[in-house]
């Protein structure tokens, strides 16, 4: 698998609850060492202004998003248009292909899903 996409509105500041179950199923399914094939794209440009949206995508995300972050993880904007997406299949394709850890604990171990770190 090239990696993983994780959508995130820009507009979005606080953590909340959400966020870091998010991020906790995330990580369930692909493993802390496949986090350098995880891009956090933040999207929905389109409802809120430029400067707000730089600012919250350059300064406050990276902080929400800071454990992908560490082990590895993107974060690219995803403003709908053909640049964007294309900068976050880029950065996928040139990931080197992982099993996440999901697939390693069915497939190659043989365990149950109820068995696995996201059972």
């Amino acid at each position: 698998l090239a990696g993983a996409v994780y959508t995130h509105p820009v507009g979005h500041e606080a953590p909340g609850d959400m966020i870091p179950r998010h991020i906790s199923m995330l990580r369930a399914v692909c493993g802390s060492d496949f986090s350098e094939n995880i891009v956090v794209a933040t999207t929905h440009w389109d409802c809120i202004e430029k400067e707000k949206g730089s600012h919250l995508h350059e300064n406050i995300h990276p902080l929400i998003f800071q454990t992908l972050v560490k082990e590895g993880a993107v974060l690219l904007k995803h403003d709908n248009g053909i640049d964007s997406a294309q900068a976050i299949v880029r950065h996928l394709i040139e990931a080197e292909p992982k099993a996440p850890l999901l697939q390693t604990e069915l497939m190659e171990e043989g365990e149950r899903l109820e068995d696995t770190d996201i059972g």
